[in-house]
């Protein structure tokens, strides 16, 4: 199998988790992470305590050669896995619509894939701890390589608002 094909497979492999009916826990005390991507770096906007349900921690799937597509992880201060969600790239952007052709000839579908250079957008993370870390994991962000392996794109340490603060 060659590498793109490989590359495909783990990608719909990530894509059909992300889809896939999951089982919502009863509701909990929950973070809302808001982060912004500004100039190719992460960075936390806020973190509001929320009473939501959130489904539970996804699994990887085994596949060679590492899988594509986004996915975040909150980790304690010593590292271990508390929860993982797999989800769409909330980067990545992508436009479809027909290509310009010479008259006669048959319309052409055309997809562009973009990241842009700043994007808004928001995570929903079971209740979380002073130095909890949240990792951000994604196929490279450059326009083209979204179905390449991912890998770790950041790791923010957060901090916990007092209770009752803004």
């Amino acid at each position: 199998m060659s590498f793109a094909a490989s590359a495909r497979s783990a990608t719909l492999a990530v894509a059909v988790l992300a889809l896939a009916p999951r089982a919502v826990a009863a509701s909990q005390d929950t973070h809302r992470v808001s982060l912004r991507f500004q100039n190719s770096q992460f960075s936390v906007l806020g973190l509001t305590r929320v009473h939501s349900a959130l489904p539970p921690s996804d699994a990887l799937p085994g596949v060679a050669g590492g899988v594509s597509g986004f996915w975040f992880e909150l980790r304690t201060a010593s590292g271990d896995l508390r929860y993982r969600r797999i989800l769409g790239d909330p980067v990545r952007l992508y436009f479809e619509g027909q290509r310009a052709t010479l008259p006669g000839e048959p319309p052409m579908l055309e997809r562009d894939e973009q990241i842009p250079q700043s994007r808004l957008f928001t995570l929903m993370i079971p209740r979380a701890a002073d130095g909890e870390q949240l990792v951000l994991y994604g196929s490279p962000l450059v326009a083209g390589f979204g179905e390449q392996p991912a890998t770790e794109l950041t790791r923010l340490t957060l901090v916990v608002p007092e209770e009752g603060a803004p």
